[in-house]
């Protein structure tokens, strides 16, 4: 009997060992499962998070406006946001960007909580190494970024920024993971789960001072982001520009956005402080004019050469500044308006030989560029537009509630 009792005892250990690795298989595959479906989601359908989340009652920062509940925007403070009256430049707006990279302290609370949901079937890989092997996404390049450490101000005010240099690789791996937890997580009509809530309401920190409600980032790399729409305008009326993303971006894929956006980051040929003004002529250059000397950024030279005469200090508003609601990056709101009326503008169409900017402007590998004229039921119907970027949202929410104070300054004869 003890000996018919070793026996099975032995060939139970066997059976569990030689199951081992087929219950680690499966439980690999079963989080591969889950990583393609939560990225599938984020990837197609991201328009549908955004809504969801951009009603500010599923953690964090709340809505910057209470219309999000039916249209959708960014996150934030409606402090933040153009609210009548004298638009801002964008240059007088933002008082102040300071870059203290030293100084941040650079955690990440969202691989982990990747892990703990079971999304990446290889543990000690982050984010992108998984959908490479799982799915074969994920960006193949990364340049430097900056990213927002702290926000201080209000639009009436004027902001400060504090800024971190990164790699772009950070941002995806925190700042699009929390989109795929977001994805994998969502169930439409129920609230967000208690953990995911928790790391939503501490990676934002506010902070009231005399009023001015400021935010601190923490635990993900916040991309720090410009957005803006432009507007060309002539003695027969005004068009804004509307660019309908590819689907080889890294975010936001096949929606409807402002021309041009992109992340802040410096140019290549100089290490001279970079503004979010330049940032916009950079963005101008190259998804309107085509400009990309190196694949990666062209130089500022190139760039200050190519929008001579088109982008200035003086025709550049800021609209304001908000957080994404799902992957949290912050995006400055901007219009720039091009008046072909102006002598500068005039100069610049006959150097390249065209009869309206917009027979100049050509669209790049992100997407392609749709003209919309310039008239309050046109910007109505892009709040109303599902697949839209939040940042279009915001801009377009902004306009449509102040729209004869914004279109006053849009008509007005400038010459730059």
């Amino acid at each position: 009997m003890i000996a018919i009792s070793i026996v099975s005892i032995l060939v139970a250990i066997t059976g569990l060992v030689i199951s081992l690795p087929s219950h680690a298989a499966n439980r690999r595959a079963a989080r591969e499962a889950n990583l393609r479906s939560a990225w599938m989601t984020f990837a197609r359908d991201s328009a549908t998070l955004d809504h969801a989340y951009a009603e500010g009652t599923s953690g964090g920062l709340p809505a910057l406006s209470q219309s999000h509940s039916k249209f959708g925007g960014l996150v934030g403070y409606p402090e933040w946001c153009y609210s009548g009256g004298r638009l801002r430049t964008l240059k007088d707006g933002i008082k102040e960007t300071d870059v203290v990279s030293d100084e941040v302290k650079r955690d990440d609370w969202i691989t982990p909580e990747l892990r703990r949901s079971k999304l990446l079937p290889y543990p000690k890989w982050n984010l992108i190494t998984n959908l490479r092997v799982v799915s074969g996404e994920g960006p193949h390049w990364s340049s430097m970024v900056f990213a927002t450490h702290s926000i201080d101000g209000t639009y009436e005010t004027g902001f400060s920024f504090k800024l971190y240099e990164g790699e772009f690789y950070d941002f995806f791996n925190t700042s699009v993971g929390m989109g795929v937890l977001a994805a994998f997580h969502h169930a439409p009509g129920h609230p967000v789960i208690p953990a995911l809530r928790q790391l939503r309401n501490r990676v934002w920190e506010t902070h009231t001072t005399s009023g001015t409600k400021s935010v601190t980032t923490q635990g993900y790399f916040a991309l720090a982001t410009l957005a803006c729409l432009t507007i060309v305008v002539n003695d027969e009326g005004a068009h804004m520009l509307i660019h309908r993303r590819g689907n080889e971006v890294a975010d936001n894929r096949l929606m409807i956005g402002p021309v041009p956006s992109g992340s802040h980051s410096k140019f290549l040929d100089t290490d001279d402080p970079v503004t979010f003004l330049d940032t916009l002529k950079r963005e101008f250059a190259e998804e309107l004019l085509g400009i990309d000397e190196t694949g990666e950024s062209p130089h500022k030279r190139i760039v200050d050469e190519a929008v001579c005469g088109l982008v200035t200090h003086n025709n550049t508003y800021l609209l304001g500044v908000g957080f994404y609601p799902v992957q949290g990056y912050m995006s400055v709101l901007t219009m720039c308006v091009i008046d072909e009326r102006s002598a500068s503008v005039k100069a610049w169409m006959s150097d390249h030989q065209v009869d309206s900017t917009i027979d100049a402007f050509r669209s790049n590998y992100e997407g392609t560029m749709l003209s919309v004229p310039f008239e309050r039921q046109e910007i109505g119907v892009l709040r109303r537009i599902h697949r839209r970027t939040p940042c279009l949202g915001e801009i377009a929410r902004i306009i449509d509630e102040h729209f004869d104070d914004i279109e006053e300054e849009v008509m007005r004869k400038r010459d730059l």
